[in-house]
This record gives structure tokens, sequence and C-alpha cells, in this order.
């Protein structure tokens, strides 16, 4: 009789610190990936391109999505991109100091350096721009992506559908020089939220948050979108105080089974 009470309270224990926040239908399996990317710069992570626009040390990112790199030049004013949503045609019309025009597929816009606006279907961010255009020696350099997300403290996660694949975006942490995300996906049907136990107020996993003080929509100035973001005192990284309640509760967990293993063998009878 002890001994099924002992396995009893051990699976209490295990649920208690198991959590799980997303799920797949179609008894699908997650696919998870996770990677570190430079400011200005695009990584692929589970096989989706992700370029970092602008961070703030551990509370907030800016990223384009689904996204690549590209230099126009004079030499190559002209560059099929090919993204999961679909191939795009972009053209390098005019450089005049630091603003360039560029056409994608019909559709025109001046852009400044180190600014973001929508052409057509793409978000386009100026990473660098030298000399003029027509002109010798000329270059520009994008970061083009089909969506820009805000993630930051009060929405760590967003739900997105690209070429027909529902990927999970999460804002792990960053710096001032880098971001780290994490991408979920499922190897069929669809990613499904579900409860969490504990009852820990998990941000990190809740896409239904209807609290978002902090702008995000896409920007045309995302120096002013990150450098905008102030914090109370007493207002902690939810995410980072989640995972250590996580570890502690597991240690805890850990300890009390063990205390109760030693007791259940010590009175457990001899037989000779």
């Amino acid at each position: 009789m002890k001994k099924e009470a002992l396995l009893i309270l051990i699976f209490i224990f295990t649920i208690t610190i198991t959590s799980a926040a997303y799920t797949c239908s179609s008894n699908g399996t997650i696919e998870e990936d996770q990677g570190k990317i430079n400011i200005k710069k695009v990584e692929f992570i589970n096989k989706i391109g992700i370029g970092v626009i602008n961070t703030n040390s551990g509370h907030a990112t800016d990223i384009l999505i689904d996204a690549k790199s590209i230099t126009l030049t004079n030499e190559t004013p002209s560059i099929e991109v090919k993204l999961l949503s679909g191939n795009y045609d972009v053209d390098l019309i005019s450089i005049t100091e630091n603003t360039v025009e560029i056409k994608i597929e019909g559709d025109k816009e001046e852009i400044n350096k180190e600014e973001i606006k929508k052409v057509d279907d793409l978000q386009v961010y100026v990473t660098d721009v030298s000399g003029t255009y027509p002109g010798n020696n000329t270059f520009v350099k994008l970061i083009v992506g089909i969506d820009n997300l805000f993630l930051h403290d009060d929405k760590l996660t967003e739900l997105k559908t690209i070429g027909g694949i529902e990927y999970l975006f999460e804002f792990f942490s960053s710096s001032s020089n880098y971001a780290i995300m994490v991408v979920k996906k499922c190897d069929s049907g669809n990613l499904v939220e579900i409860a969490e136990t504990p009852p820990v107020n998990t941000t990190s996993t809740n896409t239904t948050n209807t609290t978002e003080p902090l702008i995000n929509t896409p920007s045309t100035n995302t120096n002013n979108q990150i450098q905008n973001i102030t914090y109370s005192s007493d207002k902690k990284d939810s995410s980072l105080i989640n995972k250590i309640l996580l570890i502690v509760i597991s240690i805890i967990a850990g300890v009390v089974i063990l205390i109760i293993l030693i007791l259940y063998f010590k009175n457990k009878p001899h037989s000779y």
C-alpha cells in the first residue's frame, strides 16, 4: 500500500513541474530551433529567415520575418528575392546621399538609411548606403521581409502563417548588439496553445495578451521605437522570473521526492 501511495505522490509532483505551452493538432510534433542574430543581420532559424533591425538589452527586439539580406549596386541594380512567401523583383531606382528609392513589383518608395518602409508586400529596411545612383561605386544594403514584428516583455511571442506553415516566433533574450530568437512549427497540423501547470503567469507563451502598451506596428524609425521603452523599477523581466520559478519548483519537488524515498526504504520491513 505504501508503494502505491509513493508512486501516486511521485506522479503528482511530476505533473506539477511539467509545463507546456503549445501542442500540434493532428498528432503532429513540434519542431523547435533557437539562434542568435546580430543586429542588421539575417539568420535562418527553423528554415526561416529572421532579420534583427534593432534591440533593447533584455527587453525588446524589432525583427523582419521571412527575411533576406540583399545588396544592390550600379552593376546589379535589380535582383529577384525568393522567400517562403513568394518571389519579388527588387529594383534600385536612385541613391541621393542617405536616401534610396526602391521599386518592388511596380510600387516605389523613398527610404532613408536605418529606416523601414513597406514597399508592395515587403517590409524594407536600409542597413547601409554609399554613393549616388546612377553612378559608379555605389551600393545599398537592404533587409527585406514579409512582416515586421516588435516583440517585448509584454508580448514575447507571435504566431504567423507563412507559405502555408504556421510559425511561432518567440523573443528569448537580447543585448544591444544581438537578439536570441526561438522558432517553433509543427511537422503536421497547426500549433495549439494549451494551459500551463502550475499556475505561473508565463508571459513567454501568452499570445492572447490584450495589454500592449508598446507599439507593435511597423515603424518608420526603429530607433525611436526601441528607445521609447520605459520600465518602472518594480517591473521585472517576467520571462526570466518564470524560468527561475520553474527551476525552484523543480528543485523543491525533487527534494520532497527524495525525502519520501528515504523514509519509505527506511521504514520498509526487512525480510529474512
